[in-house]
């Protein structure tokens, strides 16, 4: 029994940002099924595209793709996903189970710095949480328990610490253009005292806010213009901003708009075509796994599923396996021998200039 390639098949190819221009007539259009953001791995793993805001658009025009298994009767995520850039890089990793978040999860900003990581427990966050500048820089430590969000540690970007065993001053923005700015004293872990919700621009206070050992006791909304308002059961000094990925569960589907679609892009090209990819691509497998270094069979088979990102000088680099059945590094292996031995690629263009590419590469593996 030897093991075969039977077809490869390229899955997805998507720029860094911007799209693809030969999609121009129908790429703003709704979309009006799933099938239009979504490409098909395994039978229960997909890769689905998204916007800035976790919402499915068209390939052309997306920012942001998922790696997942899914419950297509319940349409929930179940197991390990990944949450990628364009660029390959990671955006969010994390697990669920039977459709509820449940243990680690990293969430990372752009450059790739990690941005938070703690464990989810039946949906919800759980024990201590790490938080940290796009610089690298610690921010600040919360505790999940109870129902409450504890603030254990908090520093500055320049490394000043503020909050110290739950003791101190706080402060933080509601959304990452900072346009708000909340800020006030924490004893125990909990809010106590007067807090602030302020227009950072401006200096403009909106809401004031006291709160004794956690609890809200008195608000009050200030207008510029109106009558100030007081309030008792609803805070607007939020310390946690909810993280984006959460709208992925929604499976929310959103057309692309025209400001992403106008420059111009054009994909990664393999010198002879696609075909010519896959005929040298069996190849250096079956070398690898046969003839050359004459590795022994293993009684598996499947879909194969590797993550790459050819690079501005037409190289595959950055694999990432996305399946598991256990044969992916040679696979990766054979691609990795094609940079040094074949053709290699002709570079993805922005606006004339050689950019970076993710594709994903999927390629079904029979006993035969």
């Amino acid at each position: 029994m030897r093991r075969v390639l039977l077809f490869l098949i390229f899955v997805a190819a998507r720029c860094n940002i911007y799209c693809q221009t030969n999609e121009a007539a129908n790429v703003n259009a709704l979309p009006v099924s799933i099938n239009e953001v979504m490409n098909q791995l395994s039978d229960d793993t997909v890769m689905l595209y998204y916007n800035e805001r976790w919402q499915l658009v068209k390939p052309a025009c997306a920012l942001m793709f998922r790696v997942s298994k899914i419950d297509t009767m319940l349409m929930t995520f179940t197991g390990q996903f990944v949450d990628y850039f364009m660029d390959s890089s990671i955006a969010v990793e994390g697990s669920y189970a039977k459709g509820k978040k449940e243990g680690l999860f990293k969430l990372y900003f752009d450059n790739g710095q990690l941005a938070q990581t703690g464990n989810y427990s039946n949906d919800k966050k759980s024990g201590l949480w790490q938080y940290y500048y796009e610089s690298g820089a610690k921010q600040q430590v919360f505790n999940f328990t109870n129902n409450e969000i504890l603030i254990e540690e908090f520093w500055t970007e320049d490394g000043k610490k503020m909050v110290d065993s739950g003791k101190g001053d706080w402060f933080g923005y509601a959304a990452a253009d900072k346009f708000r700015k909340i800020s006030g004293k924490v004893v125990n872990g909990k809010k106590d005292g007067t807090w602030t919700n302020t227009i950072a621009s401006q200096k403009f206070i909106t809401n004031i806010e006291n709160y004794r050992e956690g609890i809200l006791t008195s608000g009050k909304m200030i207008s510029k213009f109106n009558r100030d308002e007081a309030y008792k059961d609803t805070s607007y000094c939020n310390i946690e901003q909810i993280p984006g990925f959460l709208n992925a569960e929604q499976f929310q589907i959103n057309r692309c708009f025209n400001n992403v679609t106008k420059r111009n892009y054009e994909q990664a090209q393999y010198p002879g075509g696609i075909e010519r990819f896959y005929k040298e691509l069996r190849q250096k497998y079956d070398y690898i796994t046969r003839s050359g270094l004459n590795l022994p069979t293993p009684a598996v088979y499947g879909y194969i599923t590797v993550l790459i990102t050819i690079n501005e000088k037409g190289q595959m680099t950055n694999f990432k396996p996305q399946s598991g059945i256990g044969e992916e590094v040679h696979l990766i292996d054979a691609m990795k021998m094609m940079n040094v031995s074949a053709a290699g690629w002709k570079p993805a263009k922005l606006d004339g200039k050689p950019t970076s590419e993710t594709k994903i590469i999927s390629v079904e593996l029979r006993l035969q």
